[in-house]
């Protein structure tokens, strides 16, 4: 593929990605942490983090070379076995549910299924989703659609479960002439049976969570953004919580991304926004 093609399309594709999932997700680092691991807020160490911008992180082919149907990586766009169960700890932690992250895949599509609109792109991804086994309850929901310099339209899809974003869970549709090409990214095959109706909200779940590591009531919380439901993926099962930007008062701490648990009040996950 071109050197220069694939800077385009890769610089295109992460500014997008940043746009549509902006109101639903936020920009973690690569690094994964799990929900053992608890820095007070404020503290100033680093915390771990995990990506969860869902756009893929390579572009597709210009086509112009090939035949219909074929892209680049031919014969290494199978899914790597156990791909899904990708998961990172540290050496001290090796107990407790540990954050995962979906595999990458990149799967041809071969009998030219023709794609106009967002409809009928959701259509394909539904065959692919039904095809590679995903959850019933999960969607992969397009957001999106582009058209490069190359008049290849790119869909740009969030995985769902009933509706709620799936932390890092996402793909992009490629459509060359009318037909639909190939899809990649990054989606979950795990099954998830989760109520998505929180028990707590956000700030109350928080406030809990904060009490259970001793911060006193004297330390205000102060929101930097509305929170938002998500699913976030463990090794063991998934987890349905609040996500947001935070700071403490009294004294004033930095400010860090949170996941709280919406079930029990728990922090599944911090990171300073600093350190991003």
């Amino acid at each position: 593929m071109n050197e220069k093609y694939r800077l385009i399309i890769a610089t295109t594709l992460a500014a997008i990605s940043m746009i549509v999932l902006a109101s639903v997700l936020w920009p973690f680092e690569d690094d994964l942490g799990n929900d053992d691991k608890k820095p007070s807020p404020g503290a100033g160490k680093k915390g771990a983090g995990i990506k969860t911008d869902g756009s893929p992180a390579k572009s597709p082919d210009k086509g112009a070379d090939k035949k219909p149907g074929q892209t680049a990586g031919q014969g290494s766009s199978q899914d790597e076995k156990g791909a899904d169960d990708v998961a990172v700890n540290t050496a001290k932690e090796k107990t407790g549910p540990t954050l995962k992250t979906p595999g990458a895949k990149d799967i041809e599509i071969r009998d030219d299924r023709p794609v106009s609109d967002e409809k009928s792109a959701e259509k394909v991804l539904k065959s692919i989703g039904d095809q590679q086994g995903i959850s019933k309850g999960s969607k992969l929901a397009v957001k999106e659609k582009i058209t490069d310099q190359y008049g290849n339209t790119l869909y740009h899809a969030q995985q769902t479960y009933k509706g709620i974003p799936i932390l890092g869970a996402g793909t992009t549709l490629v459509v060359r002439d009318g037909k639909a090409r190939n899809v990649f990214g990054n989606w979950s095959t795990d099954k998830i049976d989760l109520d998505v109706t929180p028990k707590y909200q956000a700030k109350e779940a928080f406030r809990m969570a904060l009490d259970g590591r001793g911060i006193p009531d004297a330390r205000k919380i102060e929101f930097s953004d509305t929170p938002s439901l998500a699913v976030m993926l463990f090794n063991k099962k998934a987890r349905l919580v609040w996500v947001f930007k935070a700071n403490l008062t009294a004294p004033v701490s930095a400010e860090y991304y949170y996941a709280v648990d919406a079930h029990k009040p728990e922090i599944a996950f911090e990171q300073e926004v600093a350190l991003h």
